[in-house]
């Protein structure tokens, strides 16, 4: 099982009982606001949302994080597995603390605009805002903290380490993609196929960014990062990508990428050159 795969059932755990109920209840207020539902409605779904406590449980989700960073390490080095304290850093702290504070604030302004009269499209507002900060959160803790696991294992070791991005990441995260730094120093700043970053500072470990989901791996093989260069090529040339990033972000990355002489079969860059004359990849989603 890999590290990505325990740190997405980590996130996931956290993500049940309250807050998915919270959130699903958010999600059909979203809806019932789509369909037109009368505010009187609308207001009393909203005046029923309490907002779930989720700091204790975010703790506990990053120390089992670290630790499945930890033992993902020791298994590249053919250690067997063990148990070990792993306390959530100062960084990942400060994205727990106050999550819970910001909820019950949340609902307190949504009834207060209820109170003034607010319409619906206002009173919402601090609870879609609320309901997003817990999945975006849960995501951004158990990723550092498995993270850093890895690293205090390759720091420990000695070992470099090695940025491995998933294959629809955006063109920050793919720029890092098989990026190898050296035991106890970061990964450096400003990296992207895009034409500006906005990350010009270094980074100890992933999240590169809100929401990111990339990881690092002990560099056994440096042909292993190698392949993940070569893929993370590919992947903007093929322009692999979500919705939340621009279709023209993707076009420009792969039309420079292009220009700029990148090796990869020839059919991957006639597609890509198809693709940025037609001005969209075909691949959104993938």
């Amino acid at each position: 099982m890999t590290l990505e795969t325990d740190l997405a059932k980590l996130e996931a755990a956290v993500l049940k009982g309250a807050p998915a109920a919270f959130v699903a209840k958010v999600e059909d207020i979203k809806r019932r606001v789509a369909l037109g539902a009368p505010t009187l409605e609308l207001e009393r779904l909203a005046r029923s949302l309490v907002p779930p406590k989720v700091e204790a449980a975010l703790v506990k989700a990053a120390r089992l994080a670290g630790l499945a960073g930890v033992n993902s390490a020791l298994a590249l080095v053919d250690e067997a597995k063990r148990s070990a304290k792993v306390a959530p850093s100062k960084a990942v702290r400060k994205l727990i603390k106050g999550l819970d504070k910001s909820g019950i604030k949340a609902t307190a302004s949504s009834r207060a605009l209820i109170a003034a009269k607010a319409d619906p499209d206002i009173f919402l507002a601090p609870l879609y805002g609320h309901a997003n900060a817990i999945k975006a959160r849960a995501t951004d803790v158990v990723n550092r903290a498995g993270n850093e696991g890895v690293t205090a294992i390759a720091d420990g070791r000695g070992a470099s380490t090695v940025w491995v991005a998933e294959t629809n990441a955006c063109v920050v995260c793919l720029a890092y993609s098989g990026v190898v730094t050296k035991p106890g120093k970061a990964f450096p700043g400003g990296l992207t196929y895009g034409r500006k970053s906005y990350f010009p500072e270094g980074v100890e470990t992933p999240p590169r960014h809100p929401n990111c989901r990339c990881t690092v791996e002990l560099l056994v093989d440096p042909k292993y990062a190698d392949a993940l260069r070569r893929e993370a090529d590919r992947s903007v040339l093929r322009g692999f990508s979500l919705e939340s990033e621009s279709m023209g972000t993707r076009i420009d990355a792969a039309d420079r990428l292009v220009e700029k002489g990148v090796s990869a079969p020839k059919s991957v860059i006639a597609f890509s050159k198809r693709s940025v004359k037609a001005g969209k990849f075909p691949t959104r989603g993938r």
